[in-house]
């Protein structure tokens, strides 16, 4: 039975085009309508929607994809406006990218309207990015200059967002060095949904990161932990599309489930939400949300209670878990 929900994370497919081709992401451009790229009115619509609900902790609101600076005009044109709204002061801008199209003088625009953080696709060196990204080296390496271009203006202004794939758990620690030898002082860290991992790889990687973070003295954040309670399996996040379409965010999840057969498109639908033009505010059916998610995949990097996570990744540190402002109270 659909029930109203309240959301404190709305992700915003502002293009579902991008500039790279990843041979694991969960996009599948063909799965949806035109048009491919947001409009304003659309983002001011779903914008709208969400500040009339948002909870009194306040809230973020993503700059999403495909790749977001696709449709960086939007994004100029966008910031501005919502700067004028008199929105509360604890709803919060992200950017989500993969760095390709950052400039020196995008990230002065961003920081200017106080976007942060910049997450960006770093899942290591040179040798471990180009086994998911076909992309020379040089690429590369202005990712990289972008990133550290950031984190130049604001230590905590770009946090890498580092993918492993199983294969790479015994090289973890190694990994993330390398990441924290560019500047970086936050990694999230997450892993490739198309594979599924036992607890004894989750018990290697606690062990490489504990390592990690002991040396370096670095924060690293086990998304989707940091962000969800999965032990609930309801996420407070919606994902708007540019044609105004709204589902749960872990359509994404689901579309790695369909990808690989285990559910159909049309077992999705449960996870559809609306459109814009129609909607009068978000309702979900949460129980068969969960019953099509939790049999299938463990979202979670190291475990579904996000303080259990933290505990298991710090052990023996004297660095606080900080408070996950972005997790709402779970039905």
């Amino acid at each position: 039975m659909k029930q109203p929900i309240t959301v404190n994370i709305m992700a915003l497919n502002l293009s579902l085009r991008c500039n790279m081709r990843c041979k694991r992401c969960y996009g599948h451009l063909d799965a949806f309508p035109k048009p491919y790229l947001m409009d304003f009115d659309t983002l001011q619509r779903c914008t709208d929607l969400f500040l009339a609900q948002v909870p009194p902790q306040g809230g973020d609101i993503i700059f999403f994809g495909g790749e977001p600076l696709v449709n960086w005009p939007l994004i100029q044109q966008y910031l501005p406006w919502f700067a004028g709204l008199g929105a509360p002061d604890n709803i919060q801008h992200l950017l989500c990218t993969n760095g390709l199209a950052l400039t020196p003088e995008r990230i002065d625009f961003l920081v200017e309207h106080q976007v942060k953080p910049i997450s960006m696709s770093l899942d290591g060196d040179y040798s471990v990015y180009k086994e998911t990204r076909d992309i020379p080296q040089e690429h590369y390496a202005h990712i990289v200059a972008m990133m550290q271009y950031g984190l130049n203006i604001d230590p905590t202004l770009v946090v890498p967002f580092c993918v492993l794939k199983r294969r790479h758990i015994p090289a973890a620690y190694d990994i993330l060095s390398h990441i924290v030898s560019l500047g970086a002082g936050v990694i999230d860290l997450y892993r490739d949904l198309y594979e599924d991992w036992t607890e004894e790889e989750r018990t290697e990687l606690v062990k490489q990161v504990n390592a990690v973070v002991r040396e370096h003295g670095v924060i690293v954040q086990p998304f989707c932990e940091s962000i969800f309670d999965c032990r609930t399996c309801y996420t407070p996040s919606i994902m708007v599309y540019p044609n105004g379409d709204i589902y749960d965010s872990c359509y994404t999840m689901a579309s790695v489930l369909r990808d690989r057969e285990i559910i159909t498109e049309e077992d999705c639908q449960v996870l559809y939400m609306g459109n814009l033009a129609t909607i009068d505010g978000l309702y979900l059916d949460v129980e068969k949300k969960r019953q099509l998610i939790r049999p299938h995949m463990e979202c979670f990097l190291v475990d579904e209670d996000v303080h259990v996570a933290w505990q298991r990744m710090y052990e023996g540190t004297d660095i606080e878990e900080p408070s996950f402002f972005r997790v709402t109270q779970m039905v």
